[in-house]
């Protein structure tokens, strides 16, 4: 007798929040999505189907489903069951399970099905469980924390090898002026000039684009604003900054102050005047 596979999806906010239809179909249907790619890294034609076995609507959502073979009489449960175990594997790598790590064989379709599951919790989606019926204390968890650790582990994976490896990593701030706004290898990014000439870019995961209201479209408005970039930065071998993962963006205005304000011991915020003044030129303070 085959086994059976169990998805719960909760929105966010806890059980008692609605699930929005868009939010749930999807992320089953990229779920079920996902148990296919180690069928097609096989290479060979799959010898079943997933079908639903049962399904409950009330929050959360609880989808059960089990494979019947395509052609009558066939045993599949051992191969189905081998599937979903190496796809849960694959989960746990993009997860970050040092153990498992994102397999060789994961495709990229793969990679952007695992994406978009994640991505879901950025948005709407509290809550994703993944497990078989009866194995209740083998279940894959996913959280809005578990699921931006995981995207940020993710593009880091995929940065190309050799050069472009960062050879060490560091938290701060950058100051500069915005050059353009566009995308950096599939992220969107922007570019900024330091007051040393240098040209840095600063990648965003589509959850930050959305936080700081990036957007390739908005190049006029952000041209020429001076910014604080906060983040962790990536540096080459040289000791220059390859790129920043930008946590944080700030832009840097300017009002007029009268002279009491700008006697005030608070003004720089403790900040030495040179040091304040620096800042204001796009130094680094």
């Amino acid at each position: 007798m085959s086994k059976s596979y169990v998805f719960v999806v909760q929105p966010s906010g806890g059980k008692t929040k609605p699930l929005a239809i868009d939010d749930a179909m999807h992320q089953i249907l990229d779920l079920v999505e996902w148990l296919r790619a180690p069928a097609r890294a096989r290479g060979n034609v799959c010898r079943y189907t997933w079908v639903l076995k049962a399904a409950t609507t009330n929050s959360p959502l609880t989808v059960e489903i089990a494979p019947e073979a395509t052609e009558e009489g066939t045993d599949v449960s051992g191969e189905a069951d081998a599937d979903f175990a190496r796809a849960s594997d694959a989960m746990r790598g993009l997860l970050g399970d040092i153990n498992t790590g994102i397999p060789d064989w994961l495709d990229r379709k793969g990679l952007v099905v695992g994406k978009r599951i994640l991505q879901r919790h950025q948005e709407r989606i509290g809550l994703t469980r993944v497990y078989r019926r009866g194995e209740d204390d083998n279940v894959i968890h996913i959280t809005p924390h578990i699921s931006k650790t995981a995207l940020d582990h993710i593009e880091l994976y995929e940065i190309p090898a050799g050069s472009d490896i960062p050879k060490h990593t560091s938290f701060g701030e950058v100051f500069g002026r915005i050059q353009n706004v566009g995308e950096y290898r599939n992220r969107p990014a922007f570019w900024i000039l330091t007051k040393g000439g240098d040209r840095i870019t600063c990648r965003l995961t589509e959850t930050r684009a959305k936080n700081v209201g990036m957007d390739k479209t908005l190049t006029d408005v952000w041209e020429g604003k001076r910014v604080r970039v906060v983040g962790r930065k990536y540096y080459g071998d040289g000791g220059d900054i390859r790129y920043i993962e930008a946590e944080a963006l700030d832009i840097i205005s300017f009002s007029a102050v009268g002279l009491d304000a700008i006697l005030d011991d608070t003004f720089t915020g403790g900040m030495k005047s040179e040091n304040y003044v620096d800042m204001l030129r796009g130094g680094d303070g």
